[in-house]
């Protein structure tokens, strides 16, 4: 019973605490893009996100992205960005489009269909 009463009260807390999770992917006034790996195969290797016509040469990344794997940037400005992956240590690239909206999370799978 004691055993019961512990997972319960646990899952209520993790219930209640859900929101404040959640909420701190996006800070006030700004949005949040999630970048997934979605590649069927390959890696992401190098990952750059930056306002569309500033391209940017800072890598968003410090570990290669496996298939699944994620990236989430935070902070952003809302706007038009550019979301360019290089595939492989540049065997291939992608790129993704998004414009960041105030208080929302983007999510931006990276697939096969957006190597170019």
């Amino acid at each position: 019973m004691k055993g019961r009463t512990l997972v319960s009260t646990f899952a209520a807390l993790l219930v209640l605490a859900l929101p404040f999770i959640l909420g701190s992917c996006v800070i006030a006034g700004t949005g949040t893009i999630h970048v997934v790996n979605w590649l069927s195969s390959g890696d992401i290797t190098s990952l750059y996100i930056y306002p569309q016509g500033q391209p940017d040469t800072r890598d968003e990344i410090g570990n290669t992205l496996h298939k699944n794997d994620f990236h989430e940037e935070i902070g952003l400005k809302p706007g038009p960005y550019t979301i360019h992956a290089v595939i492989d240590y540049g065997a291939a690239a992608a790129e993704e489009y998004v414009t960041v909206e105030e208080g929302v999370v983007h999510i931006v799978p990276i697939g096969d269909g957006d190597i170019i």
